[in-house]
């Protein structure tokens, strides 16, 4: 077995993994134990880390990983544009250590330039919507700038039905919802938005030779869950 995982492209691995267990139609309650065999370091942490109710449900362990990946990723934008020029040793160290930190976090040599450039717009729109809406949003962690936008509507169109139906409640006897106005309605904070994560649909097919039980290189043998 393999000594490292490409856990830094883990949103890959897993549709990698998803596709080997659709084509081998392995029955989805031994996808985790499948899986356990590739986990490695803060992915295997992060596993151990999961309410033991939770370790057999291979959509729960997939959106945990998703999740921390998106939190390194958002780690690796931050560490770029905070980057201090007092830290480092003049104009030549800035430029190579910015091309690093930037590579670290668009990976060039994994998305296409197309991707690159939605990043840096996702970005920039973070940037401008209202904290409150922008808080709201990371924490879903949309994967691209058109899901960025149907969050930050949702969000928003969900303050203002709360906002009118308790105006409404409040003022039995007065006009309804229909007479507020723009300014009257305000933030609203309800529970964060959840979609659960589905492996893509595959054809299933008798599985490979080539392809059975492997991922990467790697041996892919149930493991007994602890």
């Amino acid at each position: 077995m393999a000594d490292t995982v490409p856990w830094d492209d883990a949103k890959g691995f897993l549709a990698a993994f998803e596709q080997v267990a659709e084509a081998c139609r392995w029955p989805r309650e031994e996808w985790v134990g499948r899986l356990l065999p590739a986990l490695r370091g803060g992915v295997e942490q992060l596993f151990c880390r999961l309410d033991p109710r939770d370790r057999g449900d291979y959509l729960k362990v997939k959106a945990a990983i998703l999740r921390a990946d998106a939190i390194r990723a958002e780690a690796r934008r931050k560490h770029f544009r905070q980057c201090c020029y007092q830290e480092l040793e003049g104009p030549r160290r800035a430029y190579v250590t910015l091309q690093e930190l930037c590579r670290q976090w668009l990976k060039p040599e994994k998305h296409t330039k197309e991707q690159i450039l939605e990043l840096i717009i996702q970005e920039q729109l973070l940037a401008l919507l209202p904290p409150e809406v922008q808080s709201w949003v990371q924490e879903c962690g949309p994967e691209d700038c058109i899901e960025t936008v149907a969050l930050a509507e949702d969000f928003l169109m969900s303050g203002r039905r709360r906002h009118a139906a308790k105006a409404w409640d409040c003022q039995k006897g007065s006009p309804g919802p229909s007479s507020l106005t723009p300014g009257s309605i305000g933030p609203v904070y309800h529970f964060a938005y959840l979609k659960p994560c589905y492996a893509s649909a595959a054809a299933v097919s008798p599985c490979p030779q080539h392809l059975f039980g492997r991922v990467g290189g790697l041996s892919l043998r149930p493991k007994v869950l602890p």
